[in-house]
């Protein structure tokens, strides 16, 4: 591996100390096979201890300035949060929500079901007015 000209010694030490490590990781000298299980250590000053708070951790570490940029969508674009199941996601929408100071829009919503005109009964049997109501659509309340 060829290496760059330094001016400074130590530059040139920590980068040759490097270059070999990536050579001797690359001639498989050292490391191990990765069997896709493995065991992470995380720092404790990076665990969340409250569970009480642990959406509001994650949301104000993710979004920093989420409370006060809330009208501006584009701090949204540009950073997300993973969640496990569609609960913590409902958690982290409805604590985002409560941040959000803008006035609240409702949407109207119908509590019956028309059947159409054709003849697949069937079908219509499916969307009855429990599985309708059913439905979770993340981002509204």
């Amino acid at each position: 591996m060829r290496l760059q000209s330094l001016d400074w010694d130590i530059h040139k030490d920590e980068l040759k100390a490097f270059a070999e490590w990536i050579s001797i990781i690359g001639d498989g000298a050292i490391g191990s096979l990765n069997d896709g299980h493995a065991m992470i250590n995380i720092s404790d000053d990076l665990l969340t201890k409250d569970p009480e708070v642990l959406v509001a951790s994650i949301v104000n570490s993710t979004y920093l300035f989420f409370s006060k940029n809330a009208n501006d969508t584009s701090c949204l674009q540009e950073r997300t949060i993973l969640a496990s199941t569609f609960e913590i996601v409902g958690s982290v929408n409805k604590y985002m929500s409560s941040l959000n100071q803008t006035e609240e829009k409702t949407y109207l919503s119908s509590y019956a079901t028309c059947r159409s005109n054709s003849n697949i009964d069937l079908i219509g049997d499916f969307h009855t007015l429990e599985f309708l109501n059913a439905i979770k659509c993340f981002g509204s309340a």
